[in-house]
């Protein structure tokens, strides 16, 4: 359904967390692999507004799109747009530390990362984060798996 792209900042997504910084560092690098994604034109719906950067609008759009070609009912496809919704938060997370006055959009982040604010350690948090999103591609891939031609 999508291609990826490089995956070099992947690498370092195996890495200990210890301090703030790493996992600033950790969670931008993860940004950064999902953003490297290619969700070609041909996948979004027809008049789609959704520029190539949106990438998780376009994924939304893209799945919405074989799930309605499809006939996938609302029910069976909300696991794998709620994965989504959990890759968009590891966005907006990364995006609270990056720009001020982020604080609601940090908190809400996390909350939908499962984690409780304030968090006990960088180290913790991180690895509930990565957690969090490899169950999230398991069950994206899982589910455009289901719907291959």
């Amino acid at each position: 359904m999508f291609k990826l792209g490089g995956l070099t900042p992947a690498g370092s997504l195996t890495q200990a967390c210890r301090t703030r910084e790493e996992f600033v560092a950790l969670l931008t690098a993860l940004v950064d692999t999902m953003k490297g994604m290619h969700i070609p034109g041909d996948l979004l719906p027809k008049g789609s507004q959704a520029k190539e950067e949106h990438i998780f609008t376009r994924m939304k759009e893209a799945l919405e799109k074989r799930c309605d070609d499809r006939g996938v009912s609302v029910d069976d496809r909300k696991p794998a747009l709620d994965a989504i919704g959990v890759l968009e938060a590891v966005n907006d997370l990364r995006n609270s530390f990056q720009h001020t006055g982020g604080t609601a959009k940090h908190v809400a982040a996390l909350q939908k990362l499962g984690v409780v604010y304030p968090s006990a350690s960088s180290a913790e948090t991180w690895l509930a984060v990565r957690a969090r999103v490899i169950d999230s591609i398991r069950e994206l891939r899982r589910f455009t798996a289901s719907l291959s031609d």
